[in-house]
């Protein structure tokens, strides 16, 4: 990213691009503001740790973030990420800022931020952080989660690694649309935009991006 060129952030896959910014938008921060950075899908969290050194040293005089799933143990991703980091002369912490990583590279000149999901600590991704954003007293929810359940039982295909996801999906197709992808859902209001979780993610990334950044 040459000198003086937006600010870009890196996400796993179109999904979380529009989840990211429909939640924003719901927040007031509109991806037209001037200092509102490019979100960049990379594919799939291997292609986005790979590109962590690089974005970094070609961010000369801007900001780059990147945002990624924990899955398994946010504890391992955080130390794959650290690894990356260090690449660049960069001594992030042993573990992951609960309110988000946000530093700076003195050899390139780059401002960095990571957002680990679903909170910089738990195992999951961002269907976990948008299962946040519901009510948990919400009957609909406790129904997908015994559905979810039901569904192994009865032979459904998907690994208990995806049963939040399953879960998730199930709650969506019972709302008033039912099916809506996740960043439609955020901008329908079918989500609680000012839980605790989004509050944390959304000082992470004004602190980051934000026009009083650095």
């Amino acid at each position: 990213m040459p000198e003086g060129e937006r600010s870009t952030l890196f996400v796993e896959g179109e999904d979380d691009q529009h989840a990211i910014e429909h939640l924003l938008l719901k927040r007031h921060i509109r991806k037209e503001a001037e200092w509102f950075p490019a979100l960049e899908p990379v594919g799939s969290v291997e292609e986005l740790l790979a590109t962590v050194e690089d974005a970094v040293m070609a961010g000369t005089g801007g900001i780059v973030g990147f945002i990624l799933d924990a899955n398994g143990s946010s504890a391992n991703r955080w130390q794959g990420v650290a690894r990356e980091l260090a690449k660049t002369g960069m001594t992030p912490p042993n573990t992951a800022p609960v309110e988000g990583y946000v530093d700076f590279c003195d050899l390139y000149r780059t401002r960095v931020g990571v957002w680990v999901m679903p909170d910089n600590r738990l195992p999951g991704a961002i269907e976990e952080f948008l299962l946040a954003l519901i009510d948990p007293a919400d009957p609909l929810l406790n129904h997908a989660e015994r559905a979810a359940v039901e569904a192994i039982a009865l032979g459904a295909a998907f690994p208990e690694s995806a049963r939040k996801k399953a879960e998730l999906r199930a709650w969506l197709a019972w709302q008033e649309s039912p099916g809506f992808p996740y960043g439609r859902a955020l901008g329908a209001g079918y989500f609680d935009s000012d839980r605790t979780v989004a509050d944390l993610f959304v000082n992470w990334f004004t602190r980051l991006f934000g026009s009083d950044a650095g």
